[in-house]
């Protein structure tokens, strides 16, 4: 028998939809979605109607109220597998969808029987369709937002607050008033209206001649209310995108700001540049104006949206190019301050899939508890990268001492049947090495073009140092006990250029070919792995971020952390056990994981320029060089409050001035690769610094100590002073601290690992 429930001039239904002939007519929608049983409810909104995903971003607060997760998506205009897939991933935690169309779409079944279609039959009218909304979701309330529809920051802003609110939005059409709207307004018995406006200088003269009370707020206004009503305290995360002077200046997935927003709890930030650092710079003034302490940064849009930020550093015989994403870089001398991530979609459809796809991971139970999946220096007939892999191999340690399956894979093909299979159920999935390796979602590629091959393997020998390493020929060891660093090559040899579209070329002019793109006619093909489990996927690869990564997002990921420059294999897998052990023994999002895994970098920096290291600018270049294209706020192992098998090192502060550093009584146990041996605690890091063993053709590689703390309060400045250990006068340690002086970040390299059980370090003034 078919649940049906009738409301009004609607009939909606279990197993059939029901709709009014009567656009006219309307139906009160959130007592029937209250009646469901599952977590989430979907609302579907055409792709080409940017203006009503806008103007429908208040209907999931209104949603929220009846306890249920609202899911916003933005259909495309054809069938694309993304959405397919993700309706199939959604089908068991949903049982309502509500469609926002000016027609019933006969083909519009993306679940099964047991899901209830609400039709909601919207018109092209901006205004007579946010009275439509108002009145099924509403049906009466006491205020409303209205916006002129032309001004885009407006509507953005307005709708952002609306959400905030739990209050109607209302954009209207070039030339008309709300006073054409008197009845409408009166049948919900609105009896005040906020008018958001781009500035002060916009004319707002729709709102005249109307009996309800107005108040008029330009960005600024809208802005300060958002924040009270958010809390100034309570802003973990900034959405900042850009807002178009019209349709026709901005990729679409613009619109998609007032509901991201609200569903992060974030704050929206406009921004009217392309210029990345115009965006920085916006979400700087507003951090200041309002005396903000965010943790994290969310971009909206793609590169042709808002650019990334490109400086070079080094000297000119060894420069290098950093890309950086707008906020990533520290606002003030010191350490950086957000984690930023970016939903790097200009088309609304997509980004709005990939949100939701993020929603759908939090409220998915995993049995048996989250996977990993561990490949690194895979088969391959470029050069071998034996440091990277004896650092995977460490980083999967820390994986399994959380008692996080970790399926673990070195010198294989990604093309093994078995690395298929864990691959599509893996919660995370990590690749370390180069990138014409990972061929989960490409066939392996070929070239005839045998000058090329062997530019691709050898490249221009650049033994990219990290700690140690590379420029032995300049460099004396400030220790003679310590010995250089063989170091690895880059993953992708030869410097490469960044266009300003994002794309990449090499500086012979052959361009890189496409991580995740189609193969070739002459290669053979492929079928794409499925991503059932929503993954991360982690890319310590050079260039692993291209235009063409994008399309792994279509196989069902959560987001990808990957490159957008050349990486050192050593550099880049400390990086990345850095980040693991940040989402591990830290429980951070992995915006903040991301953040305090640049600022480990930027710590071993300065350690590199006290001990006179050249290519110093490389180390920058990995920090900085690492993007998260996702969510900065997803908390990848949410309600994972397993203790560790062996405690970690750990750290705390001694008053007046000291830090005391403890070493656990266990270490994970030795790794062994064909050259290398890492023996470390839980928690220590690694930065690519070897020493010889003297019975044996093979390196140790050193543990480095690092971490983050609340500042303390009894430091009231630490920019003028350093930090020693009494016992060693050598630089061996260094710190930095954030400009909000929320947190303090502490790096060690112990001159001999495990003499002490603990390492007391303590500020001084320089010179000392």
């Amino acid at each position: 028998m078919l649940a049906v429930c009738a409301l009004g001039g609607i009939r909606f239904c279990r197993g059939q939809e029901n709709f009014s002939k009567n656009t006219d007519e309307s139906v009160y929608l959130p007592s029937a979605i209250a009646g469901q049983h599952k977590p989430l409810t979907l609302v579907c909104v055409g792709g080409d109607q940017g203006w009503l995903f806008a103007a429908a971003a208040p209907v999931a607060a209104k949603i929220r109220e009846q306890g249920k997760s609202p899911v916003l998506l933005a259909l495309a205009s054809k069938s694309v597998v993304e959405q397919t897939i993700l309706f199939e991933q959604m089908a068991g935690l949903t049982d309502s969808c509500t469609l926002l169309a000016p027609v019933r779409d006969q083909s519009f079944r993306p679940f099964g029987e047991d899901v209830a279609i609400n039709h909601v039959p919207t018109t092209a009218d901006p205004a007579k369709a946010g009275f439509l909304l108002a009145k099924c979701f509403w049906g009466k309330t006491d205020v409303a937002v209205a916006a002129a529809s032309e001004d885009h920051q407006a509507v953005l802003l307005g709708a952002a607050l609306a959400c905030r609110l739990c209050a109607p939005f209302i954009p209207l059409g070039r030339g008309e008033k709300l006073a054409d709207y008197s009845d409408d307004l009166k049948e919900l018995n609105v009896r005040r209206i906020i008018i958001a406006v781009s500035d002060n200088t916009f004319d707002a003269g729709f709102a005249e001649s109307i009996e309800q009370q107005t108040e008029t707020l330009d960005a600024r206004g809208i802005y300060r209310r958002l924040v009270e009503a958010i809390g100034c305290s309570n802003v973990r995360n900034i959405v900042v995108f850009r807002a178009p002077a019209d349709a026709t200046d901005a990729r679409p997935s613009y619109w998609l700001a007032p509901y991201l927003a609200f569903v992060r709890g974030s704050l929206p930030v406009a921004s009217q540049s392309r210029e990345g650092r115009v965006a920085e710079e916006n979400v700087k003034d507003v951090i200041m104006q309002y005396s903000l302490r965010p943790r994290t940064v969310t971009i909206l849009g793609d590169y042709e949206s808002i650019d990334l930020i490109r400086w070079s550093e080094g000297t000119e015989e060894n420069s290098c190019e950093i890309a950086a994403e707008p906020c990533s870089r520290p606002f003030a001398d010191g350490a950086a301050e957000v984690g930023v991530g970016r939903i790097a979609f200009g088309d609304l459809p997509a980004a709005s899939t990939l949100v939701a796809r993020w929603q759908i991971r939090e409220h998915t139970v995993v049995p048996g508890g989250p996977k990993v999946l561990m490949i690194a220096n895979p088969k391959t007939d470029y050069t071998p990268l034996p440091l990277c892999e004896t650092i995977s191999r460490v980083t999967a340690k820390e994986f399994k001492n959380l008692g996080i399956h970790t399926d673990e894979f070195y010198v294989a093909n990604c093309r093994d049947p078995i690395i298929q299979e864990l691959t599509r159920q893996s919660q995370l999935i990590i690749f370390e090495g180069h990138i014409t390796d990972f061929t989960l979602f490409k066939a392996y590629p070929h070239y005839d073009d045998g000058e090329y091959y062997d530019y691709y393997e050898h490249g221009e020998g650049h033994w990219d140092g990290f700690m140690d390493g590379n420029d032995s020929a300049y460099y004396r060891p400030y220790d003679s006990t310590e010995e250089d660093s063989e170091g690895e090559q880059d993953q992708m040899d030869g410097e490469i250029g960044i266009l300003p579209n994002g794309r990449t070329w090499l500086d012979d002019e052959m361009t890189e070919p496409g991580v995740f793109g189609p193969p070739d006619e002459e290669e053979e093909p492929v079928d794409p792995c499925r991503l059932d489990g929503i993954p991360l996927l982690i890319l310590q690869s050079c260039h692993s971020l291209d235009d063409s990564a994008s399309l792994v997002l279509k196989t069902g990921a959560a987001g990808i952390v990957g490159s957008v420059t050349n990486i050192n294999s050593a550099s880049g897998s400390a990086f990345i056990k850095a980040y693991s052990d940040a989402l591990l023994y830290g429980d951070e999002t992995l915006g903040e994981a991301l953040r305090d895994a640049r600022n480990y970098l930027l710590c071993v920096n300065a350690v590199k320029n006290a001990r006179g290291h050249s290519l110093q600018s490389k180390v920058k270049r990995v920090a900085y060089g690492f993007h998260l294209w996702g969510d900065p706020e997803m908390n990848l192992f949410a309600g994972l409050r397993a203790a560790p098998i062996l405690r970690p090192v750990s750290v705390r502060f001694v008053p007046p001035d000291g830090i005391l550093i403890s070493a656990p009584r266990q270490r994970l146990d030795t790794v062994e690769t064909e050259r290398y041996v890492l023996t470390i605690f839980p928690g220590s890091e690694v930065a690519g610094l070897v020493k010889k063993l003297k019975d044996r053709d093979a390196r140790r590689v050193l543990p480095i100590y690092f971490f983050r703390m609340s500042m303390p309060a009894e430091i009231a400045s630490l920019s003028h002073s350093s930090l020693v250990r009494s016992e060693d006068t050598s630089p061996r340690a260094a710190f930095l601290v954030d400009s909000f002086k929320r947190f303090l970040y502490v790096l060690y390299f112990p001159e001999k690992d495990g003499e002490l059980d603990e390492f007391m370090l303590q500020f001084a003034a320089f010179g000392r």
